[in-house]
């Protein structure tokens, strides 16, 4: 076994390795300096080498389970016990109650993220490439991401000391259980597949896993509010539960021994996944692109030239753009009516308030909802497969005047698709604000309104903006642009910056529209100038 670890994590760690050194030969400037050669360098894969572990032991153990504790175990109940309790967040003196929502999301953990079926380059290789022994490899790979968990977790709750409303034995326990759901889930999966030849995660459409989540987050949430709590005896007693249950799924995982068949076929269910060749995955995601374009129906149009080009495109891909804005819409108005229809029916004073204040001193927390509604990411990727893969081709597509001209057919599209969902938003907030109790300067009305069509324009600007600046995209439509990542990764973290941001209405509004505007002329000049450099497709 300590021989197939070892083995293992030398596999992992070299994937990782190579994956590190073609990142940095993507980045400007630096990738330049890199060659090819650089793969067999001893200094440079000894960095990269460092980089991976580092990742390893930072992410993987520590980091992700920080923002799982900080997020699921602080923030989401502190925000909702302070909103129903009508409390000041920095003044919320209430005990959140860790044990009773620890319970429940581990359950949904175990039922949702089970660590020995997820699929990875590195156990394709390893099982079905260099054909090491299946069973040896998962169970000691299962083993040590079951000890990184119980070490994260543990390390978590020890640091942000959430653990000091129970006993220290209590709070080394927790970690425990977690493991020990996580086998009785494995167990579970095991035996659904000797009986149909299918994994759990494979066979249950995401609508089940999703009303199974909601359900265990709503009583996880909720019991704590009319005060039923799991305490120390009780959590005692489930976790004795746990552990003889957990039993029988340890002796299924070590006496099943078809996990090579299991994973051929998590093999075959895992296309999306990049498990099969690239030709592969490009021609399967080609026909999924494809199979929802719009062909059979007669164009018309009175526009000539790039305006004709783009309004094509957009007619024939009205499926793809136009069911993401739906879906949106129908849930921001949802959302929209459910907080009128409280507002209207509780008519509480304090809950108006809070309402009120949030709407007047919170705005830079809609840049973060608006980076999400935005889908001008998903429509430049179909922009790409479906007419820039072949087009650019063409010298005459990458020339200055014609990367201009169908840059600016393109942004009016993406503008006039986000600002519906956005529109919709714009309006309704001034109408909650002043539902709320409203507020003495009229400015701030037309303000909010400005701002979130400022935001959704600013958002389509950018994301057309670093898709022609940085095109990331390979001839097998596979997202390899580092800068790209690098880009969309820094933008959401100023947007979440931005979402714990309190200032103004009146003086954010202001800035966010003046950024916008100025934004629109500085992408047009750094399209023109550099896009006909960038503007390719990757090898």
């Amino acid at each position: 076994m300590l021989e197939t670890f070892l083995l293992s994590y030398k596999l992992k760690t070299t994937y990782i390795t190579n994956s590190v050194i073609y990142s940095l030969k993507q980045i400007p400037l630096i990738g330049k300096t890199i060659s090819d050669a650089c793969y067999t360098d001893k200094t440079l894969i000894i960095i990269a080498y460092i980089i991976s572990s580092l990742k390893t032991i930072l992410w993987d153990i520590l980091i992700k389970k920080f923002l799982y504790i900080i997020f699921m175990y602080i923030m989401i109940p502190s925000l909702l016990y302070s909103f129903i309790y009508d409390i000041n967040l920095e003044n919320l003196e209430i005990t959140i109650p860790i044990l009773t929502t620890y319970v429940f999301l581990t359950v949904i953990g175990g039922f949702m993220n089970n660590d020995m079926f997820k699929t990875s380059k590195d156990k394709y290789y390893a099982i079905i490439t260099m054909k090491i022994d299946a069973k040896k490899y998962i169970i000691t790979n299962y083993i040590s991401n079951l000890l990184k968990t119980m070490l994260g977790i543990l390390i978590a709750t020890l640091v942000f000391t959430i653990g000091e409303q129970m006993s220290i034995i209590t709070l080394f326990l927790l970690p425990v259980y977690l493991v020990l759901v996580k086998i009785i889930f494995t167990g579970l999966n095991i035996l659904h597949f000797k009986k149909t030849e299918r994994i759990i995660s494979g066979s249950i459409t995401n609508f089940f896993k999703i009303i199974v989540s909601v359900i265990l987050l709503f009583i996880a949430y909720i019991l704590p509010i009319f005060n039923i709590e799991i305490n120390e005896n009780i959590f005692y007693l489930i976790l004795a539960i746990t552990f003889v249950l957990a039993i029988k799924g340890a002796i299924e995982i070590i006496k099943f021994n078809d996990y090579k068949r299991m994973y051929k076929v998590r093999e075959i269910e895992s296309e999306a996944l990049g498990l099969k060749s690239i030709k592969y995955q490009h021609k399967k995601l080609t026909e999924q692109v494809h199979n929802q374009i719009d062909i059979g129906e007669k164009f018309e149009s009175k526009k000539t030239g790039y305006a004709f080009f783009n309004k094509l495109f957009i007619n024939r891909h009205k499926k793809i753009i136009e069911k993401a804005i739906k879906i949106e819409t129908i849930i921001i108005i949802a959302m929209v009516i459910v907080l009128i229809g409280v507002i209207e029916i509780i008519n509480d004073p304090g809950t108006n308030s809070s309402i009120n204040v949030f709407l007047l001193n919170s705005l830079p927390y809609f840049t973060l909802i608006m980076f999400w509604l935005n889908r001008s990411a998903t429509i430049t990727q179909a922009m790409y497969m479906n007419c820039d893969h072949s087009m650019l081709t063409y010298k005459f597509y990458r020339t200055p005047k014609a990367i201009l001209g169908l840059f600016k057919e393109r942004l009016k599209t993406l503008i006039a698709v986000n600002l519906i969902p956005a529109g919709i938003l714009a309006i309704e907030l001034p109408a909650i604000l002043l539902l709320s109790g409203g507020t003495d300067n009229p400015l701030n009305y037309l303000v909010l309104f400005v701002s979130i069509i400022s935001m959704s324009i600013f958002f389509s600007i950018h994301h057309l903006v670093i898709y022609y600046l940085l095109q990331p995209y390979t001839k097998e439509s596979e997202l390899k642009g580092a800068s790209y990542k690098v880009v969309q990764s820094a933008t959401y973290l100023l947007c979440y910056f931005f979402s714990d941001l309190k200032m103004d209405t009146t003086v954010f509004g202001l800035c966010m529209i003046a950024f916008s505007i100025g934004y629109i002329f500085i992408s047009m000049f750094l399209v023109y100038k550099n896009a006909p450099k960038t503007f390719k497709i990757r090898n």
